[in-house]
């Protein structure tokens, strides 16, 4: 239904332009009446904003139309450690531009040269020893 309202926008706006262009010779003869060329210049931009209403309709029923790709899904909140893209997989790299972890199959996704700068994977446990054991040492 959208799309024969939006024509219909689009019909009626050529046509109105068209009027316009039919009342300027008038409006720029040697006797014409002063309002002619207002009354022209008017119906053409009337005209012209009711076909750029028109476009705008058929372009948001055609966009409403279209099937919507799924994106990945959301990291899953249940599984620590893994991709912050599909949660699936180990994260093997991290994005220092977007601050993610992602894994193999992710990053063939993600990979832009332009703007991300990768960094290895690290597991945030790995390599760090847990506040107890630090003050543990430490003698406190």
């Amino acid at each position: 239904m959208p799309s024969k309202v939006s024509t219909g926008f689009i019909v009626f706006g050529a046509v109105t332009i068209f009027a316009a262009l039919c009342v300027l010779p008038a409006a720029l003869a040697k006797d014409a009446e002063s309002s002619l060329l207002a009354t022209a210049a008017a119906l053409f931009s009337m005209g012209a904003l009711v076909i750029a209403a028109g476009v705008y309709l058929k372009a948001r029923a055609l966009q409403s139309q279209a099937p919507r790709p799924e994106g990945p899904a959301g990291p899953n909140p249940a599984q620590r450690g893994g991709c912050e893209l599909c949660g699936k997989e180990v994260p093997v790299v991290r994005c220092k531009v977007h601050q993610l972890d992602l894994c193999g199959a992710c990053l063939g996704r993600h990979y832009d040269n332009r703007s991300c700068t990768y960094i290895p994977s690290a597991n945030k446990s790995v390599g760090k020893p847990a506040r107890a054991m630090v003050a543990k040492n430490r003698g406190f």
